[in-house]
């Protein structure tokens, strides 16, 4: 085990036969201001800068030494951002929108890695509006695809999906039909790698001896004007949580999920959902109960009388290369202090605490069937900070991944990492100690920006300082 130390308000570069790390100087963050962490390109990784009045692209060497910053103009004042996307090594996009009278404009900024604006697209118009659409940005796997949709009176309304590699929208549609009510509200909206959207509605997700717990899929296919409308029927079960992804490989929409049978205030066992593309009637459904043993080591409770786990929330699903997925859910608990309005803290809002702590994690076969099932310890708790340092960060490599974490959250805290293998078996590893540092990391904000490097913001007393670990 290797201890690593930091030395105040120093810029370094420490080795390790493990990784490597280095800190960026601090930088002066107002409250207001914002930052993406853009990629790397060139030896060079960009974070841009949104001052909400100000804007500026900021290149670090790998040292974490600024290498150059630059200014970055719009055509008017006070541009909305959106979002930020590097599709491939030469080149990211820029995302906003500008407000002119009653019409938003819908814009795209492409930059090479140097900071030289390559080109400007006019993506779409929004006429007549008297206020700014509030839009949603998400992306394709491989990034070459991005849906942006808004949200209004409780109905979906302008979804298009924008392509990267053409520089075109592929295609519009309205959802307006499509209502969010209290009993059909919108759980997750997924793009594929084609440019096709899935609109996963749950319905009926309620104890009932006449009605069936059941999803509702939306699929909108790029090369059809029409809406595909199919149902999933999930037998006995009810869901306590779920994340579906899409499968670009194996053409398949895949959920990976908590479940309960009478009770949804507890999950009671794992599911695990597939959906062939072209033939959602061929939809495969297992589901697997948790024994009393890992209920008992999830929640830290010896011979517990609980039957399930609560305050629990499906993460991520990860596809294995064989067809299977991997299931990672982590324990989140909020709590209000002062009984509501009694208690304000210095923000003028009740005091909330929050705890981050076990992960549980869950191997399928391409069946279905449960492969292992591992929980992960941890334990963060912290207050009146939304939990922006708490969580993990997954990083990806060839034979394993990484989940790296906050052991406490304070400055002078240990980086702890766990790394998990294909077969189950894992390892748990101290890889940074912050100790007489002002160092407060958030790994729930990291970007993995190669295969063997990551970028952890750090924000401390209104400081903003970059980290990037090399293993």
């Amino acid at each position: 085990m290797k201890t690593l130390f930091f030395f105040l308000l120093s810029l370094i570069t420490i080795n390790l036969s493990a990784q490597q790390v280095s800190v960026s100087e601090q930088i002066p963050l107002r409250l207001d201001s914002r930052f993406d962490i853009v990629g790397k390109s060139k030896g060079k990784t960009l974070v841009f800068m949104n001052k909400l009045n100000e804007f500026d692209l900021m290149a670090f060497t790998d040292d974490m030494k600024m290498a150059w910053e630059k200014e970055i103009e719009f055509e008017k004042k006070n541009p909305k951002i959106l979002g930020t996307l590097a599709s491939n090594d030469d080149s990211f996009i820029l995302f906003y929108t500008l407000r002119h009278k009653n019409q938003t404009f819908l814009k795209a900024k492409e930059y090479d890695y140097m900071g030289n604006l390559v080109d400007t697209t006019s993506i779409k118009d929004f006429p007549n509006q008297l206020h700014q659409p509030n839009l949603q940005m998400y992306h394709s796997p491989d990034k070459t695809k991005v849906l942006l949709y808004e949200i209004a009176y409780n109905n979906i309304k302008t979804v298009f999906v924008y392509d990267i590699q053409t520089s075109k929208v592929l295609w519009e549609d309205s959802f307006e039909e499509v209502s969010l009510s209290t009993n059909g509200e919108l759980d997750q909206i997924v793009v594929d790698n084609d440019g096709n959207i899935y609109l996963i509605l749950p319905k009926d997700n309620f104890p009932s001896k006449n009605k069936t717990h059941y999803f509702e899929i939306i699929e909108r296919n790029h090369r059809a004007s029409k809406k595909d409308i199919y149902t999933i029927y999930l037998d006995s079960i009810l869901t306590y949580d779920n994340y579906f992804e899409f499968d670009n490989l194996n053409q398949n929409l895949v959920a990976g999920g908590l479940y309960s049978t009478k009770n949804r205030g507890r999950a009671e066992g794992t599911y695990y959902l597939t959906i062939p593309k072209g033939s959602p009637t061929d939809f495969k459904i297992t589901h697997h109960p948790f024994d009393q043993a890992t209920i008992e080591e999830f929640l830290d409770k010896p011979k517990t009388k609980n039957k399930g786990i609560d305050e629990t929330d499906v993460k991520e699903t990860l596809f294995r290369r064989d067809g299977g997925a991997l299931m990672i859910s982590e324990q989140v608990k909020l709590s209000s202090r002062g009984g509501g309005s009694a208690y304000s803290n210095a923000y003028g809002r009740s005091g909330r605490d929050y705890f981050y702590n076990n992960l549980l994690i869950n191997s399928f076969h391409p069946s279905g069937e449960l492969h292992w099932q591992r929980v992960l310890h941890k334990k963060q708790y912290s207050y009146d900070d939304d939990g922006a340092f708490s969580s993990y960060f997954l990083m990806k490599t060839p034979s394993s991944i990484r989940l790296v974490f906050n052991d406490d959250i304070r400055t002078g805290n240990t980086v702890s990492e766990y790394i998990l293998r294909g077969d189950g078996t894992h390892e748990r590893n101290s890889i940074l100690n912050t100790e007489s540092e002002d160092l407060h990391l958030q790994f729930s904000r990291a970007v993995q920006v190669s295969s063997t490097e990551l970028i952890v913001p750090s924000e401390y007393r209104n400081k903003l300082r970059f980290v990037r670990i090399e293993y």
